[in-house]
């Protein structure tokens, strides 16, 4: 079914919270084909690991082949073993502290090969430690199911659930709470996302819902942090000519505080949007998406002023040659933020990048973005920040089995806030052993 796109907007480089706008927009986008076989994501079958058939597994343990229905899974286990270092930790304007840390994590995909339907399973556990930093040591975990059901030749139901422990970044933009240890942030998530095409008509449906508890820590209770946030989107589209498709989205938002207030302001809030646009996608050569519309926001709390502004999606990705692509990400909306007198923020983020891979088993990234917060505030707290990133990407292929990856990233943010802003540098490599 062809890629419907992205539109209701709310990616992870630094700070995550800033950048989960543009992710969105490049997620909801990844199966057009010019996506899939650019540098970054093309298949490179020599250095793909084949996995484990787990009928195979079963027969081996004997238990004859196993059940037909197992024989059509195949499991992709994978260990990564990664060493960090931070020249500031906490994100601070002055006083900066720096610090080495080790990373380990185990992560299984189990995939089905069903010639209708498919049923996707996916865990991964990390453990995080710092040499001198002990409160910011880290353990995380993700279990996240995903079954697909193939209604008729032109609909499906794509399903998905997740239930995750994380660990709050420092420096977040959006977030100026601080403890004296890193918060464990507990998260569930749900999405159902139904599409239906038949030629020239396209349309989709989509509700998610994530419930956000953050977890003591240091003595401190975050427990007025918690949320849960609701969305729901309907978009048609119609193939003007092929390749061409033009669209129309509206969409609705409620998040609600089910605890106490920030700052004594009753954050709970209600908004809607509506975005059109058009999607080129014709070949595996050039994808360009495009929106614009109009976003609202309502708050419960009488002292914010309701939002209304422009809200816009954009992304084109070329591959300009068979080793060269280049991507480009722009988006604005109004997203929730966790600050002293203030509720929600317009994000207005934009990311290019450029992928050359010289060798088929080296892939090279280079990475910039620039964001900038509007906060919706309280009279006389008004507040703006501006986010910068610049990332280095090598990935050294070695084999199926063991791959390479050495990260820089330099980040940065200009609050006009007292002690908010800070720059940071990291340096990462990473082993990964799969099979």
């Amino acid at each position: 079914m062809a890629c419907a796109g992205a539109a209701w907007l709310l990616f992870a480089a630094a700070p995550a919270g800033a950048q989960e706008l543009l992710r969105e927009v490049a997620d909801l986008s990844d199966e057009a084909d010019a996506v899939q076989e650019s540098v970054g994501k093309r298949k490179r079958p020599e250095f793909e690991p084949l996995g484990l058939m787990l009928g195979d597994i079963l027969g081996r343990a004997g238990r004859g082949e196993g059940p037909h229905l197992l024989g059509s899974f195949t499991l992709l286990p994978k260990l990564e073993l990664g060493a960090t270092t931070d020249d500031n930790v906490f994100r601070a304007e002055r006083g900066k502290r720096s610090d080495l840390a080790s990373s380990s994590a185990v992560e299984f995909d189990l995939k089905s090969d069903f010639a209708r339907h498919a049923f996707n399973l996916r865990g991964r556990g990390e453990l995080g430690r710092f040499v001198d930093l002990a409160s910011e040591n880290y353990e995380d975990f993700l279990v996240e199911a995903s079954p697909r059901i193939d209604i008729s030749a032109f609909e499906q139901l794509r399903l998905r659930g997740s239930y995750a422990l994380e660990h709050q970044s420092r420096g977040d933009v959006g977030q100026d709470f601080a403890t004296a240890e890193s918060i464990p942030v507990r998260r569930a998530r749900a999405e159902a996302d139904w599409r239906f095409q038949r030629g020239a008509f396209s349309s989709r449906a989509r509700y998610r819902f994530a419930d956000t508890d953050y977890r003591d820590a240091g003595g401190v209770d975050n427990d007025f942090l918690d949320s849960e946030l609701h969305r729901i989107n309907l978009r048609g589209g119609y193939e003007a000519q092929q390749g061409v498709t033009l669209w129309l989205e509206p969409g609705l938002l409620w998040q609600r505080f089910p605890n106490a207030a920030l700052g004594g302001l009753a954050r709970d809030s209600e908004g809607w949007q509506v975005l059109a646009g058009f999607t080129y996608d014709l070949s595996a050569v050039t994808f360009v998406e495009l929106g614009a519309g109009y976003v609202t926001r309502r708050f419960d709390d009488p002292g914010l002023d309701e939002i209304g502004d422009i809200a816009a999606e954009a992304r084109a990705v070329w591959n300009v040659r068979p080793l060269v692509t280049l991507e480009a990400l722009l988006a604005r909306n109004v997203r929730a933020v966790q600050v002293g007198g203030a509720s929600a923020a317009i994000d207005t983020g934009f990311e290019a990048a450029a992928f050359w891979d010289p060798r088929e088993n080296l892939i090279l990234e280079l990475r910039g973005g620039l964001h900038h917060l509007d906060y919706a505030t309280l009279p006389g707290a008004e507040r703006s920040e501006d986010e910068a990133f610049v990332r280095l990407v090598g990935r050294y292929l070695l084999n199926p089995n063991l791959h390479l990856r050495l990260k820089y990233e330099y980040s940065t943010l200009a609050s006009d806030i007292a002690g908010e802003s800070y720059d940071a540098n990291v340096f990462t490599l990473t082993a990964i052993l799969q099979l």
